[in-house]
């Protein structure tokens, strides 16, 4: 089925897209406070705002733990030794 696009629609759509494209600056200004937020085992960095990061920090520990649970068996019997001199 062939849609036909009428000199309306086809204007409308050209004045939807100047604007957004006129409004994006403006909105990426907004948004350009970045907070870092650090967890046991994570660094988040987000411009969404401190509680938000948080919540991010937050959320990627227990899947870190269920990572760490499900796949004991692949850990590295190194990881302890990290930035030291490895045993021979």
């Amino acid at each position: 089925m062939l849609k036909v696009i009428t000199p309306l629609l086809f204007l409308t759509r050209r004045i939807t897209l100047a604007l957004v494209l006129l409004l994006l600056p403006i909105s990426a200004l907004a948004a350009d406070n970045w907070v870092e937020v650090r967890s046991p085992h994570f660094t988040v960095q987000s411009n969404a705002g401190e509680k938000e990061a948080r919540k991010v920090a937050d959320q990627f520990e227990p899947i870190r733990n269920m990572f760490h649970s499900a796949f004991a068996a692949l850990r590295n019997p190194f990881s302890s030794w990290r930035g030291k001199t490895r045993p021979p």
